[in-house]
């Protein structure tokens, strides 16, 4: 999984760059990690997922969970 480490980095640099990565980081005991990104829909969503390396080279898995964004405005 290290070896396939910097790809991942650089893939994530690249959706950053594309503005849609909100937060990354690992989990500290180990398990993997958290990707966040704000994307139109769910597809592309799904497209930054199954394009990551450690998911091409067949590391890791992935769940997409959808959320809904908070509107501060939304509260009087």
């Amino acid at each position: 999984m290290n070896d396939v480490r910097p790809e991942h980095l650089t893939y994530l640099k690249e959706v950053h760059n594309k503005g849609e990565l909100i937060v990354a980081g690992r989990y500290k005991n180990g398990t993997g990690g958290l990707i966040v990104v704000c994307t139109e829909n769910y597809e592309r969503a799904l497209e930054i997922a199954q394009n990551d390396p450690y998911i091409l080279k067949d590391v890791r898995d992935f769940t997409i969970l959808e959320y809904g964004k908070f509107d501060p405005q939304s509260v009087p």
